[in-house]
């Protein structure tokens, strides 16, 4: 019986360590939606969703007046979170993958 259940607890150790949306800072349940979703006002982000699955060039050359960055596929990135920061991703390296807040 003691066996079996510790691999139960490391598989349950292991999903919990998987949580995309980490431990929320504000303590409100609004940790578990998406930042893109709650902020995407917070550098005008929505404003530029119809670029979405389009070429990105258009989408690099932004009128943002504020910190941008664009993320291709494979890059690194830094969890360091600015609401007011423009953030291009793309998957391909050839189409917009999302554009957020971040």
């Amino acid at each position: 019986m003691r066996q079996s259940l510790i691999p139960a607890i490391l598989a349950c150790l292991a999903l919990a360590a998987c949580d995309p949306a980490g431990p929320s800072s504000t303590g409100s349940s609004a940790g578990s939606a998406s930042a893109s979703a709650i902020n995407s006002a917070d550098c005008g982000a929505e404003a530029y969703q119809d670029l979405v699955g389009g070429p990105l060039a258009p989408a690099l050359s932004l009128p943002y007046g504020g910190p941008k960055r664009y993320l291709g596929p494979d890059e690194s990135v830094t969890k360091d979170y600015n609401p007011h920061r423009l953030t291009v991703t793309s998957t391909d390296g050839e189409t917009v993958g999302r554009i957020i807040c971040s």
